[in-house]
């Protein structure tokens, strides 16, 4: 991502990323703090610790009837190697908070995702290295939103100690939304950035 901006000649830059997107962003800002001018995180994660696994357990628990399957592939109790693309479609709908609303996003059932860049990503070991206590390094600005019904990335385990250890961030809990809070509830979510951005004076 560095080699990135060093090829766009940008001295720094401002940054977004979404879910494992964010533990992209996050990684990067607690290696590059002097390259940044702030950040904004969507539903991130950044580590799966013994808190996060209980919190993400429990909460799918309470979704199984939405995606039964999903679940118990998620709790080990079905081995079927499902490929990725059969794996978000029967758990898209448990990303929101109104399961109805997975209508407005069409292209997330019907998009066709590379197994091979999945089998790859997986094989990386991706997103396996805890950032909580990294994230102290961070001295930009940064915007947490969150939705408070959100299974994946838990306001609760993610949200609420990213910003209890990054002195100069600010969490924005969405009402009602999953892990989609655009989408959910675009008014909230627009106007609760918007908000932040304007202080940031952008």
């Amino acid at each position: 991502m560095d080699s990135l901006r060093v090829y766009l000649n940008q001295p720094k830059v401002w940054l977004l990323g979404h879910s494992d997107g964010g533990y992209q962003v996050f990684y990067y800002a607690v290696h590059h703090n002097d390259k940044l001018n702030g950040m904004i995180a969507l539903d991130p994660r950044v580590g799966s610790d013994s808190l996060y696994m209980a919190e993400f357990m429990k909460d799918l628990e309470a979704r199984r009837r939405f995606a039964p399957k999903l679940v118990d592939y998620f709790l080990g109790r079905d081995t079927t190697k499902y490929p990725i693309e059969e794996i978000m479609k029967m758990g898209m709908p448990l990303y929101f908070h109104d399961t109805s609303k997975v209508t407005l996003m069409p292209h997330s059932i019907n998009t066709v995702l590379s197994q091979k860049a999945w089998d790859y990503t997986i094989a990386s070991n991706f997103g396996s290295e805890n950032l909580f206590s990294q994230l102290n390094k961070i001295s930009v600005p940064v915007l947490v939103v969150v939705g408070d019904d959100d299974f994946i990335c838990p306001k609760t385990s993610q949200a609420d100690r990213i910003t209890k250890n990054i002195l100069n961030s600010t969490e924005v809990v969405i009402k009602d939304a999953g892990h989609m809070p655009w989408i959910e509830q675009p008014e909230q979510f627009f106007s609760e950035c918007e908000r932040w951005l304007q202080k940031q004076k952008l």
